[in-house]
């Protein structure tokens, strides 16, 4: 199997093999160090969202909320036995 630089190269050269179309490997390092930027990058963001919810209980507090901000109303139906 080619290295990543090995399989570029010779794919702009136009000299790869048909046993060389296999696609280039991807170490488990650098897939790591992808992961772990992709979740640095979100975990703020989710963060941010989460804090920003404010739930009310009573109904009509929240459809005089709702009317206010123009926002839909999301109901949680719950039966607990």
């Amino acid at each position: 199997m080619l290295s990543r630089d090995e399989w570029l190269q010779r794919f702009r050269t136009g000299s790869l093999t048909k046993a060389a179309y296999e696609t280039p490997t991807i170490y488990a390092g650098e897939s790591m160090i992808r992961l772990i930027a992709l979740v640095a990058f979100l975990a703020p963001v989710a963060l941010a969202q989460q804090q920003l919810t404010d739930w009310l209980s009573d109904y009509r507090e929240a459809l005089r909320v709702a009317k206010e901000t123009k926002r839909p109303i999301l109901l949680e139906f719950r039966c607990e036995a």
